[in-house]
């Protein structure tokens, strides 16, 4: 299950846009190929679509003699037998409905969404997984809830009401998404982490069936911690690998990607790694020489990358360019391993010593702040109308500290980490979600593993800073893991294993006041100079001071992206209102 789209009536009687079926199951997929399936289900007041590209090679769609319709798209990896079960029978073993249905959805490990409708009680639950990675939106209008698991479905129909929120779209621009259950529309909403909504004749409501700050602190050791997250991380393998399989995953020269990996071919798998770094940098050099330790089991090809900034989709096409060549006995080639999640669950990037010693001493407030200002998490405000400079930033800062306040925990630094686990670790898939109808690949990301994450959070927040505890776990790594160097963030604790060879770092970019040479600053101007006469946007950026910024652009006084791409962000979100 890849794609799903519906809609459900809270009323007994209301009167559907005869258009709107159409409009959904049109914006469902945007290519033109046989490639997977389209399943439908109607009744009364209720409609579902969904596209399954074929990856996980298993069917994920029920329906009952009683009238009931459930669906899910991911692989939640129901833990309570302690083995892998099908989608399908994972989805059989659900009910929504039913008592108990919290310690359900908590005992799941995977990346889901879920989908379960009941004519007989008309009723209708969606949810989302522990972290919200597999994102639903959904929006109440006129007695109807209409939800995705792609905002650009709900973008594209006419019918769906879309008034940009100002705020939303701010927030993009500063974190790639809209915190907490915002999206750029004031009529949209996101179902967040470990929620599932509930709709009846007496409306929708949201609950949580898992609360972040729950649980008890680690009493052990530091070492007896790291044992145990490695045995949860081989486990989640094990989980969401079947025996003897062959296996895709991505390999930088990174420590995420290579833990996977080098714990895959530990536990019997043939890996086939796909790597897109450029020649001459660590991210290359490293994967090859750990595929060289690893031996014959890793198969690495180093590819090119081009500017397309989906990822997704350039791992597709490069992939069905190689599938002859290197994906023979490859039982699941839409399928690719990746390790996303690692460097903020486990590395706990973004956060320093300091940042804790301020929410420590002087509370959520300051501690925003800093975040803040230290991750230059801020607009260019310079070229907003004068309304918008003081009270977008004050809200945004608002918005921050409502989010860390949101899982409160005895651990202050905690509650950072939370902010950022569950903002951030979304933001890095969304791409590949909302293209997903284009490429069909599937992520498997073990370090998005609850039990994992969980065990993470009840450490002490100090432990993991700057990596510190994510070394510490790597060293119980197979040893041929830790024979050949890997690329590090700087400032963070370095590689025992020194390389002599001079290689680019993927972090070292100079920021400099303009944007380079003047055959790269006069189209920056061109934009911006055209951007400040677009009625679009006239009632947010300050059309003299947009044709300012792009003066100084022309005579390498300014830097101006930043300042265009948000006014780009912008002006997308609203071309999409209606």
């Amino acid at each position: 299950m890849t794609i799903i789209a519906g809609y459900f009536g809270l009323g007994d009687a209301i009167d559907v846009p005869p258009t709107l079926e159409q409009e959904m199951r049109s914006a469902l997929r945007r290519v033109d190929d046989a490639r997977g399936q389209v399943t439908v289900a109607r009744k009364p007041g209720f409609y579902l679509c969904k596209w399954d590209s074929g990856a996980f090679g298993e069917p994920a769609w029920q329906e009952s003699g009683r009238g009931e319709i459930s669906t899910l798209v991911g692989d939640p990896l129901f833990c309570d037998i302690g083995e892998r079960r099908q989608r399908s029978e994972q989805l059989a073993s659900l009910d929504l409905f039913l008592d108990g249905i919290d310690q359900k959805l908590t005992s799941a490990r995977g990346s889901f969404s879920l989908v379960c409708f009941s004519e007989e009680r008309r009723e209708l639950r969606i949810a989302t997984d522990i972290l919200g990675v597999r994102s639903l939106y959904y929006t109440v209008q006129d007695g109807l809830l209409v939800f995705a698991s792609a905002i650009r479905i709900l973008e594209a129909m006419p019918t769906i009401r879309r008034r940009i929120s100002i705020i939303g779209t701010a927030e993009q621009c500063i974190y790639g998404q809209a915190l907490g259950a915002r999206s750029p529309y004031e009529e949209i909403s996101i179902l967040r982490e470990a929620e599932y909504l509930t709709a009846g004749r007496s409306g929708v409501t949201v609950r949580r069936y898992f609360d972040w700050s729950q649980g008890s602190p680690y009493a052990g050791t530091e070492e007896q911690a790291a044992q145990q997250l490695y045995r949860h991380f081989l486990d989640g393998i094990r989980l969401r690998a079947p025996p003897d399989e062959r296996i895709i995953a991505f390999l930088s020269g990174g420590m995420d990607s290579r833990a996977i990996v080098a714990s895959l071919i530990a536990a019997g798998h043939a890996v086939v790694a796909l790597n897109f770094s450029p020649d001459g940098s660590q991210d290359q050099d490293y994967a090859v020489r750990f595929a060289e330790a690893a031996g014959p089991d890793c198969q690495l090809y180093c590819l090119p990358r081009d500017d397309d900034p989906n990822f997704s989709l350039l791992a597709a096409r490069t992939k069905d360019s190689l599938e002859q060549e290197c994906l023979a006995g490859v039982q699941r080639p839409n399928v690719l391993w990746s390790g996303d999640g690692g460097s903020v669950g486990l590395g706990h990037v973004y956060m320093d010593e300091k940042m804790i010693d301020v929410i420590e001493r002087e509370g959520i407030e300051k501690a925003a702040e800093y975040f803040m200002a230290l991750h230059r998490n801020q607009l260019p405000i310079g070229v907003l109308e004068a309304p918008w400079r003081d009270q977008l930033p004050e809200d945004i800062c608002r918005n921050v500290q409502a989010e860390i306040r949101r899982y409160p925990c005895s651990d202050t630094g905690r509650q950072l980490y939370l902010f950022l686990l569950i903002n951030d670790q979304r933001r890095h898939l969304y791409k590949h979600f909302e293209s997903i109808d284009e490429h069909g690949l599937e992520f498997i990301t073990p370090f998005f593993d609850s039990v994992f994450l969980r065990t993470v959070a009840a450490t002490p927040v100090r432990w993991g800073l700057l990596h510190r505890f994510y070394a510490h776990w790597f060293t119980h790594l197979p040893k041929f893991a830790q024979t050949t160097p890997w690329q590090t963030y700087p400032g963070h604790v370095e590689c025992p294993i020194k390389c002599q060879k001079e290689l680019s770092y993927q972090w070292n970019r100079t920021v400099t006041r303009s944007s380079g040479p003047v055959t790269e600053r006069l189209p920056l101007a061109w934009q911006l100079a055209k951007s400040s006469c677009d009625p679009l946007s006239r009632n947010l950026f300050s059309r003299t001071r947009t044709l300012s910024l792009a003066l100084l652009e022309v005579f390498g006084m300014r830097n101006s992206r930043h300042a265009l791409r948000t006014i780009q962000t912008f002006r997308s979100i609203l071309a999409r209102t209606n």
